[in-house]
């Protein structure tokens, strides 16, 4: 976004802005919290999923295991949403807050290049975008982990309806998600 300020002084020689860019240490920061929390999600669940599973190997065939491997992934899932619940509202107001305030800096700098001094003060309508991208990054961080969490649900189900092994649905699980 280029913007053109011109003083009652500089009618006669108008300024044009440079753009102001998103600063790209903030996305690599956000990309690298939202994959520390995935990647912990897939830990917690590999490791108990492998224990469930190699508990009841023998018989991975029968109901009863593929009924006791969807009480331990139902157990995991209430847990992993509230974790996801929890953080994905702080980490999305701490990413905003980030947002804000690099483009605040950003701006400020070209204008003061410019030959003008702002203070900024957020406006009402400023306020209301702001807490509507927190709001819809909030609902994009839960829904990776409904998808995560149901997608390794289905591939549990599948094995143990298949009659695999561990190393088998391990296998799958790393070649879909890299765990």
């Amino acid at each position: 976004m280029a913007l053109r300020c011109v003083s009652a002084q500089q009618r006669k020689h108008p300024k044009t802005l440079k753009p102001v860019r998103p600063n790209a240490g903030v996305e690599i920061a956000y990309y690298k919290a939202l994959m520390a929390l995935i990647d912990e999600m897939d830990a917690s669940l590999t490791y108990w999923l492998k224990a469930s599973y190699r508990k009841h190997e023998a018989t991975i065939a029968q109901d009863s295991v593929a009924d006791e491997l969807q009480k331990v992934m139902n157990r995991l899932t209430v847990r992993w949403r509230s974790l996801f619940d929890d953080r994905a509202r702080k980490m999305a107001e701490t990413q905003a807050g980030k947002w804000q305030k690099g483009a605040d800096t950003s701006l400020m700098s070209k204008l003061k290049q410019a030959g003008f001094a702002v203070k900024f003060r957020p406006s009402k309508a400023v306020t209301d975008v702001l807490d509507g991208v927190i709001n819809e990054n909030v609902e994009l961080i839960k829904s990776i982990a409904e998808q995560h969490l149901s997608d390794v649900s289905a591939m549990v189900q599948r094995s143990v309806m298949a009659g695999r092994d561990l190393s088998t649905l391990t296998t799958e699980l790393q070649d879909r998600y890299g765990v």
